[in-house]
């Protein structure tokens, strides 16, 4: 049995979600402790006994929209006290706990703490697919990229291995500590991807954030042959063919197996269900929100997703029309859930990199009084 420190980014919950089945598998044969923020925090302490919480980073926004500017503007006072909260929390745990290895999926507090301590980091992400299926790119937005989005992904480099989930697996990869695999999703979602059958319900789910709500929902009354539900807490339309809904995770993935189409913002985990249960997807994300963008990139590019910034008229017409071939694109495609096969990365790493189970942490730790 090995001790793992598993970390979660709490931005969200799309990190909590995909790692809630590797910390139930893994907790079948190791003693894992969990370490998060935010939501998730909250979201794991229901689940699970042992969790701790640390202070994290948060979004800006500038009204409904994320604003890039304004979330440097935002955390960047916070450094020093989360810094120095965290760091107590990651020390006391690790002189109690000892862990063996570290998990993180995307949190970057247990990954500077395994290095320091020399402990094995294994860091889930999805971004890092950045690095080797590059963006299509004018010079503006490498600039945007590079001082944003790159940054981000070389502060990972130190961790031992990445698990890269996503929609494209690259070729020739040379730094074998890279291991790609299709999405990682929650147990629900895999169970049911086992029994796919096309919809032909003129249904679409619409998952988006408001500033881009606001700006689709004028368009929708062209579409009165369709039913739209759309998960938000606020409904500004008044037609028959629209369905308002505040978010419950089982009507959601009712409505997910039931529609024939997605609209959404390109979330990694929203993308993830869609695609695994083959729904063709509208992708609203502007390249200021980079990592969404990205991901619809992906998926445009296989035949899959229809991608723009913003909904236009004649992009949704597009889309429509598409739906019948977008299908057929997903008979073609090998992207499935990988949860498994991740699973079993993940334990054969354990078995070759964890830290022996007397391992000696530095003297003055044992001797710090915390």
């Amino acid at each position: 049995m090995t001790r793992i420190l598993y970390s979660v980014c709490g931005i969200g919950m799309g990190h909590a979600t995909r790692s809630t089945y590797l910390i139930e598998e893994l907790s079948k044969q190791n003693e894992v402790l969990i370490l998060s923020h935010g939501k998730a925090f909250e979201y794991f302490s229901k689940k699970f006994p042992h969790v701790h919480k640390i202070e994290g980073f948060e979004l800006g926004f500038s009204g409904t929209e994320f604003d890039k500017s304004k979330t440097v503007s935002l955390n960047l006072p916070k450094v020093p006290r989360l810094l120095t909260y965290n760091s107590k929390v990651l020390l006391k745990l690790i002189k109690s706990f000892k862990p063996q290895l570290i998990v993180t999926d995307f949190d970057p507090n247990a990954l500077f703490a395994g290095n320091f301590f020399r402990i094995p980091v294994i860091t889930i992400t999805n971004m890092h697919l950045m690095n080797f299926i590059k963006p299509k790119l004018s010079w503006k937005d490498k600039f945007e990229f590079f001082w944003s989005e790159k940054i981000i992904l070389k502060s990972f480099s130190s961790s031992n291995d990445l698990i890269v989930s996503s929609f494209a697996k690259p070729k020739n990869v040379k730094k074998k500590k890279y291991h790609f695999f299709y999405p990682l999703v929650r147990r629900e979602i895999l169970e049911l991807s086992k029994k796919i059958k096309v919809s032909h319900k003129k249904t679409s789910v619409i998952y988006l954030d408001q500033h881009i709500l606001k700006n689709l929902e004028p368009l929708l009354v062209h579409f009165p042959e369709r039913t739209f539900i759309i998960y938000s807490a606020v409904g500004n339309l008044k037609l028959t063919n629209v369905v308002y809904k505040k978010f419950d995770a089982q009507n959601f993935l009712a409505d997910l197996i039931a529609c024939d189409s997605v609209i959404c913002h390109g979330g990694i985990s929203m993308l993830s269900e869609a695609v695994v249960l083959h729904k063709p997807v509208y992708v609203c994300s502007d390249k200021n929100f980079f990592e969404r963008y990205y991901n619809g990139t992906v998926l445009q590019d296989q035949g899959l997703a229809v991608l723009e910034e913003q909904p236009f008229l004649a992009g949704l017409k597009v889309f429509f029309n598409s739906l019948q071939e977008i299908n057929q694109n997903y008979t073609k495609t090998k992207i499935v859930p990988e949860n498994e096969k991740i699973l079993k990365k993940i334990q054969q790493i354990i078995k070759q990199k964890a830290k022996s189970e007397n391992y000696k942490l530095p003297l003055l730790l044992e001797k710090l009084n915390i």
